[in-house]
Order: structure tokens, then sequence, then C-alpha cells
């Protein structure tokens, strides 16, 4: 996992290595940004939307790489993050996640729109680290 933090958020790629479960996860993320790329094509969208985003990119948060997903996602506020050891939850912090294998909880965040582009954000609820790489 990258890290990248802003003022209001911690931004996380999180990377999908290539298995059946995780080609899976991709294709259902691909379908649904491809349904908000077309939004503006779609007859039960309403005109205010389409005219706020018609005639602007639509940013993607998922991209196939040569063996891997990338998928861009948001940390707001304190998402659960541990790991089990012994039966027991340990509370982790940002820093232990790193170049690990985890379990995480996705959240379809919010519709953003700006002069050039659209798009949505992804946000991470939970993070469960199984081991290091």
């Amino acid at each position: 996992m990258h890290i990248k933090k802003t003022h209001f958020y911690h931004l996380l790629h999180l990377i999908l290595i290539h298995s059946n479960s995780h080609y899976n996860i991709y294709q259902n993320i691909k379908r649904l940004e491809n349904k908000i790329r077309d939004l503006s094509e779609d007859k039960f969208c309403s005109n205010e939307l389409k005219n706020d985003i018609i005639d602007k990119e639509y940013h993607k948060n998922i991209k196939k790489r040569e063996n891997s997903y990338l998928i861009r996602t948001y940390l707001f506020g304190s998402p659960k993050i541990f790991r089990n050891i012994g039966g027991f939850e340990v509370d982790l912090s940002l820093e232990n996640i790193k170049k690990t294998i985890s379990n995480v909880e996705l959240e379809l965040g919010i519709l953003w729109i700006n002069q050039e582009e659209y798009g949505i954000l992804w946000y991470i609820k939970k993070i469960e680290v199984l081991h290091d790489i």
C-alpha cells in the first residue's frame, strides 16, 4: 500500500494480486465505475446531474496493471486498523500497514465534480493486517 497524507485525508493505493476473488472485486468495481462514467446517458439520471457532468472526463479509481489491480482509496476519520495475534485484536496505526497483505473493507463514498472531471471516492472503513510481505 502506498500512503499519501493531505490536509483532510490519507490517500491509499491498494494493490490486488491476480486471483479469482480479486478479479471478481476488480470486475465489480470496474462495472460500477463504468455505470457512473456513463451517467450522462442514463435515462434515470436527473437532468441537473447530467448538466453538471456533461463534457467532463470521468476520473477512474481502478487500473489494471501487469500482475495486479490498483485501487485509489481514501481514509477519512479513523478506520479500524488491527491484526489478530493469538486470538486477540491488536490495534495498529497507518505506519503498520505498509507492505502488508490485508483484508480491507471499502465503502462507496461521494460523487465529486470539478471544472474538468468528475468521479467517486472509495472510503476505507476497516483494515485487518494478515501478514507482512
